[in-house]
């Protein structure tokens, strides 16, 4: 059962989990991993001016908890300031659906991510939505964490993140054109099925 409530991005770290990186871990020497990588493409075809370029995270919540190293690509369709601190949702239209966020810091590697951000996210245990925008603003000393979704935050999360001096800017998903993430991912082979 997920560790999702409504209205809410939980996530609960299992302790000593194999595959799932525990603190001090390189993330770029997981064990019985492979750097792959993932190109997601947007639908409208826009011509980026700006690129977000960074190291990052992978947060999945539920019961197959995890954060995973990411480098990101993202190329904006917009133009003015480069976010320096960016939360990236491509699956989710609501904030009740929210299973999985990418973390991104503009000019971070993803061993600096994980030194700065994701072994505070795992030490805390469980995080709501706000507490991950907390962690990874701090982390990362900055007070600005840019959202780029097809769902708007609500008003209690943007005034309770505003308590902590960060202040949550929302973007539409459309903001982003082409994204690349190149994660490391299990490396499974599909063995075929055998006849009945």
């Amino acid at each position: 059962m997920p560790q999702c409530s409504l209205a809410r991005f939980k996530v609960k770290f299992p302790q000593n989990v194999q595959g799932i990186r525990q603190p001090g871990q390189d993330p770029l020497r997981a064990p019985q991993c492979q750097p792959c990588g993932i190109q997601v493409a947007h639908t409208a075809l826009m011509e980026a001016t700006e690129y977000l370029i960074g190291g990052g995270a992978i947060l999945e919540a539920g019961a197959r908890a995890s954060i995973r190293p990411v480098t990101v690509h993202a190329a904006l369709a917009r133009e003015g300031d480069l976010p320096a601190v960016a939360l990236l949702d491509f699956e989710a239209s609501s904030l009740e659906q929210v299973r999985r966020l990418v973390l991104v810091g503009a000019n971070e590697t993803a061993a600096s991510f994980d030194r700065r951000v994701s072994a505070n996210l795992m030490a805390a245990g469980v995080c709501e939505l706000a507490d991950v925008v907390r962690i990874v603003a701090v982390g990362l000393a900055e007070a600005e964490v840019h959202l780029f979704a097809r769902w708007a935050p609500p008003a209690a999360l943007i005034d309770e993140l505003r308590g902590y001096g960060i202040r949550l800017v929302a973007h539409n998903l459309a903001d982003l054109g082409r994204v690349a993430l190149i994660a490391e991912r299990r490396f499974h082979v599909w063995t075929g099925c055998s006849a009945a």
